[in-house]
């Protein structure tokens, strides 16, 4: 009967999500959380000292004009 059959269907998925489930457990994801990285260095001398070994630190000669010439390009 249509009855027999839709228990049957079913019980076949609750099977299926058990194993997924488990599935899931094993490999370590567990469901409604999500992996966050830790932040090591957030603060903000910390980001300008980086900037510096990238690029370099900064140095006196032009820095007047080159602030002067982005302030003027805000306006």
């Amino acid at each position: 009967s249509k009855l027999a059959k839709a228990k049957k269907l079913i019980a076949e998925l609750n099977k299926q999500l058990d194993v997924r489930e488990r599935q899931a457990s094993l490999e370590g994801q567990v469901n409604g959380l999500i992996p966050v990285e830790e932040v090591t260095e957030s603060t903000e001398a910390s980001i300008t000292n980086r900037i510096d070994d990238y690029f370099g630190p900064k140095t006196d000669t032009g820095s007047s004009s080159a602030d002067e010439s982005v302030a003027d390009n805000d306006r």
